[in-house]
């Protein structure tokens, strides 16, 4: 083979992965009532952000989550109490998250795999740091909800007791699924949820 047509074969598989690349990290919406478009350059700053720090997260300003579509357009945020939609209301359903109060909560959300109207929110809440009482929750946005603007229809259900405040999803190898990785609160142990 010509070098010359190798090095362009190459140089096309590289950049063919970066045109595919999705958008749903483009908007991040913050506790100061600003927002952050990725989509456009330089970044534009946004100010219709309703989100205002959390009451159970007033100790740690920052565990909120933003989800847009694939194509960049907001879909939804939340701050660990409530979830607005894109046209910056509160979800009919998007109320009360993960009443219990505490400090160390971890927000942020991912899409279902099998359902593209489908988004978990994932949420800790570290309780006590010397207890094994901490826990992690998780909500269900489904878009196609509300006249296509979602809305929560499922909220606070428990996956994992005995947690830490350290959360983080990982795609899996085929591309499709999460790793759910969390550390528990006591002993040097790792917890990976599928």
């Amino acid at each position: 083979m010509n070098s010359k047509v190798f090095y362009i074969l190459c140089l096309y598989l590289f950049l063919l992965p970066l045109k595919c690349v999705c958008q749903e990290g483009s908007n991040w919406y913050f506790f100061t009532k600003n927002a952050i478009r990725f989509g456009t350059s330089p970044p534009t700053i946004l100010t219709d952000s309703k989100m205002t720090e959390s009451v159970i997260a007033s100790s740690n300003v920052g565990d909120c989550t933003t989800m847009s579509d694939i194509n960049g357009k907001l879909l939804f945020y939340s701050n660990s109490d409530s979830v607005w939609n894109a046209s910056h209301h509160a979800m009919p359903n998007g109320f009360d998250l993960c009443t219990e109060s505490g400090t160390g909560h971890v927000s942020f959300s991912i899409p279902f795999v099998k359902d593209a109207n489908r988004y978990y929110i994932f949420q800790s809440a570290a309780l006590n740091f010397t207890q094994p009482n901490n826990f992690y929750t998780y909500h269900i946005v489904n878009m196609s909800l509300n006249n296509g603007l979602g809305d929560v229809e499922s909220k606070n259900d428990t996956i994992y007791l005995g947690s830490s405040d350290r959360l983080t999803a990982i795609k899996k190898g085929n591309g499709l699924d999460y790793w759910l990785l969390t550390h528990s609160q006591i002993g040097n142990t790792w917890k990976i949820l599928q």
